[in-house]
């Protein structure tokens, strides 16, 4: 997975803007990231809740130190607690104190 680091873990509380989708009606939609599906972000905007289907948006996420991220919804088409048990593999992995198996 080449996801930036930071979309491995929580993204329910970023911010978000859809800059490019299948369906034009969802390009420029901006909020905030309030829940997640394997297949939906749920984005709070001024105009309501929006449900946005990953497969067909691409996103820019603004990261809690300002950094934005622009992201393929496909590759985070994955259920929510999936890019947790990557993230902490991932860390375990690095520090030699996990092993698949123990």
């Amino acid at each position: 997975m080449g996801l930036h680091p930071a979309l491995l873990g929580e993204i329910i509380g970023l911010r978000v803007r859809v800059v490019n989708a299948t369906h034009p009606g969802y390009v420029g939609i901006v909020g905030r990231v309030v829940d997640e599906t394997k297949n939906l972000l749920v984005v709070e905007t001024p105009e309501g809740i929006k449900k946005l289907p990953k497969p067909n948006i691409v996103v820019e996420f603004e990261l809690p130190d300002g950094e934005l991220i622009c992201v393929d919804g496909a590759e985070i088409t994955v259920r929510p607690e999936e890019r947790t048990k990557k993230l902490w593999r991932k860390i375990h992995a690095r520090s030699g104190c996990w092993k698949r198996g123990h």
